[in-house]
């Protein structure tokens, strides 16, 4: 039982650090990154109204949707 218990401990620490924003000096901090919005029923939507594809840059972002090449789509 107290393992059990540890274990949930632990992954809600995990899981809490994951959720936090980036720190402003670590690399996804200090980069313009182009992440869509939720809009309705789960429709994922960039500031242009358009669908991501998976995120909102103009040419290719990273694995975080972040550094993509030419910014992001704005309105």
């Amino acid at each position: 039982m107290k393992l059990l218990y540890t274990t949930v401990a632990m992954l809600c620490l995990i899981s809490t650090g994951l959720a936090a924003k980036p720190a402003p000096n670590s690399l996804e901090g200090t980069q313009n990154c182009c992440h869509t919005v939720k809009k309705g029923k789960g429709h994922r939507l960039c500031a242009d109204g358009t669908a991501g594809t998976p995120y909102c840059g103009k040419g290719p972002c990273n694995a975080l949707g972040c550094a993509c090449k030419g910014g992001c789509r704005k309105k």
